[in-house]
């Protein structure tokens, strides 16, 4: 059988335990050794889409198994924030299942029925949010349908991680290798190892008083998972790849926060594009935004969203944005809008943006006409040209001119150098940023500045 093994790693602890471990099971196979697997692979969590691991394990096995076997290492960073190199992947398991994984499965939000797998959180307890990549993890695989094939285990590095470690080590394979086989639920895997590895490593305070196991959960993945239960890239989704969060202190609130609870105005994310890619990416913000808005319990601050090429903005917006969002009418409170557009031939705007950006350079429009607005900037280009993302550093600059509040330094993409380093993060948190500005925080984010957000397996934007 094979085993996939995952590793989310700061400071080299996890990844050298997943790759102790990928290593000891290949050399005991070519000895002829007695573990049920035979082949390992190890990769950092972020190459889960370059291998295509989520279409893999959305599939039956193909080699007579009843489950793939995953076993996953994640350290925990920062103030509860996971490693760079798993950023991507739990960005990715937050979100709801995408719809290329639901065909065709029975139950469209579990894709992952076809794996069983096995959590190692490494963490600190001289910190406040202890294993909490490592518990959001766990809980995550299990909530996409993935079988646990044993308890999640939290190593403790102020008492030794070894304490932790070798237990695991020593279980994980039958487990897994149980579950695999069997296709037994985790409870029935759990009865047939006698109970296994302790699910977590406690303090010595938590072993006199114990918390219930849900308590410790919701307490310890509280800085990486939703803030208010969202799972969104909305409001309080932190960066876990740059360490940047979007929770502003509670003393910036303005006196209008009574009256700005939620916004009287949609969410606006307009796009202008010539090959597909600022469309894709705009939309794709819209939809998933509108997902977590069927949800009852999501309490984001915008409770709609209005998404257009950015040559319908007199059509769709002009009017909204004309007008005071603030009832008491103190200028705090604003609009939120996104743009994320492209540069095509010699600096030209794209044909579905040229009247947008034609409007804003003219000297006769008003210069207040933003004036109730806060914006977002994504630029799409290519240094391998000459002039790089002029039109998003037009649309930014002239926004500003025209009385916008600027709620996120301007974004920009750069085609030449890759995409995924820096597109889920400034999508993760673009609308956390937004929504501060437009309840009356006075504080502006400074999300990515001049960062350059490529983009992979598209045609050369041209800037």
């Amino acid at each position: 059988m094979h085993v996939t093994i995952l590793y989310g790693s700061e400071t080299g602890n996890a990844e050298s335990i997943a790759k102790d471990l990928g290593k000891s099971i290949n050399e005991a196979a070519k000895e002829g050794g007695k573990s049920e697997f035979t082949t390992a692979n190890v990769f950092e969590m972020n190459q889960f889409k370059r291998k295509k691991l989520m279409e893999t394990w959305a599939a039956s096995p193909a080699n007579g198994m009843a489950r793939h076997a995953l076993i996953v290492v994640c350290s925990t960073t920062g103030n509860g924030d996971a490693p760079e190199n798993a950023g991507r992947f739990i960005r990715f398991i937050k979100k709801p299942v995408p719809e290329s994984l639901s065909k065709g499965c029975a139950d469209p939000t579990k894709p992952l029925t076809n794996v069983a797998y096995a959590t190692l959180g490494l963490g600190d307890t001289n910190y406040d949010q202890f294993c909490a990549s490592g518990k959001l993890l766990d809980r995550k695989l299990n909530e996409w349908g993935a079988v646990r094939a044993l308890p999640l285990v939290c190593a403790d590095e102020a008492t030794g991680l070894d304490s932790a470690v070798e237990p695991f080590l020593d279980s994980v394979l039958d487990g897994l290798a149980h579950a695999c086989d069997s296709g037994e639920r985790k409870d029935e895997v759990d009865d047939a190892l006698g109970g296994g590895v302790a699910a977590v490593s406690l303090t010595q305070d938590e072993k006199a008083n114990p918390k219930p196991d849900i308590g410790r959960e919701s307490e310890c993945s509280a800085a990486i998972d939703e803030e208010k239960g969202s799972g969104s890239p909305s409001e309080g989704l932190a960066n876990e790849s740059n360490g940047t969060s979007s929770s502003k202190p509670k003393t910036e609130q303005s006196t209008s926060m009574s009256a700005a609870s939620k916004s009287a105005s949609p969410l606006f994310i307009l796009y202008g594009s010539a090959t597909g890619n600022a469309e894709h990416i705009a939309k794709d913000l819209a939809k998933t935004y509108e997902t977590y808005l069927s949800n009852p319990s999501f309490l984001g601050y915008f409770t709609s969203v209005q998404c257009c090429e950015l040559n319908k903005y007199k059509k769709n917006c002009l009017d909204t944005w004309s007008s005071s969002p603030d009832s008491n009418n103190l200028q705090k409170v604003k609009h939120g809008i996104i743009i994320v557009c492209s540069t095509t031939g010699n600096a030209d705007a794209p044909e579905n943006a040229d009247r947008f950006v034609r409007w804003i350079k003219r000297k006769t429009t008003k210069g207040d006409t933003f004036q109730h607005c806060a914006y977002a900037v994504l630029g799409l280009g290519d240094t391998n040209y000459d002039v790089f993302c002029a039109m998003g550093k037009v649309i930014d600059k002239r926004l500003e001119e025209l009385g916008g509040t600027r709620a996120v330094s301007l974004g920009m993409a750069d085609e030449a150098t890759g995409l995924e380093e820096v597109v889920e993060p400034w999508v993760g948190n673009v609308i956390s940023e937004l929504a501060e500005v437009c309840k009356g925080h006075t504080s502006i984010g400074s999300l990515n500045q001049g960062m350059r957000l490529p983009e992979a397996n598209k045609r050369p934007i041209r800037s």
